[in-house]
């Protein structure tokens, strides 16, 4: 607050008059109520502007229907050469993502029979027997080395693993077309 905004000014040591005092003290209080009000008013506008982009948010939120995020978008004008996921899934250790090209990465947690073969089914088939598996033992770490996991009879659904006589637990991963 500047002097101007004073009506009267007092000089020390002199006697004031109570009038002059209160005239003071009512443009003090008259300039805190203007000061209030612009206050008030800023607030109020900050805080609307955030409730609307709140409720811009809100609408965005709403118009999402699955609840993984997926993005309902036009993608077809998307230049050919740019890939993206178009498709996924998982339930704890096995999973699947497949792309916009058809390429399919997969997969997941299996037990061999104690025999040491078993069938193994992919979460999603490829179209075509000419993909990448790879095997990696996970239960006993101490013959890991002795397992020499081997997938065989591959086909778009599933393969063979043998894994040389031993049941055993083993990560998987295959990707391809």
């Amino acid at each position: 607050m500047t002097d101007a905004m004073i009506p009267f000014s007092f000089i020390p040591g002199t006697k004031a008059k109570a009038s002059e005092i209160n005239a003071d003290f009512a443009a003090l209080a008259n300039v805190i109520d203007t000061n209030k009000s612009e206050l008030y008013k800023a607030i109020e506008d900050e805080v609307n502007a955030v409730n609307d982009s709140l409720n811009d948010l809100g609408d965005a939120k709403a118009d999402k229907t699955d609840l993984d995020f997926r993005a309902e978008l036009d993608l077809s004008n998307v230049d050919e050469n740019i890939d993206f996921i178009v498709d996924s899934w998982t339930d704890n250790y096995n999973w699947y993502k497949k792309y916009r090209n058809g390429y399919i990465i997969q997969g997941g947690k299996a037990v061999n029979n104690p025999n040491g073969s078993a069938n193994l089914t992919y979460n999603i088939a490829f179209a075509s027997d000419q993909y990448t598996i790879m095997l990696s033992a996970i239960d006993d770490t101490t013959y890991a080395n002795y397992y020499n996991l081997a997938a065989n009879n591959r086909t778009t659904t599933g393969c063979s693993v043998y894994n040389a006589g031993h049941g055993v637990g083993y990560m998987w991963v295959a990707m391809g077309y």
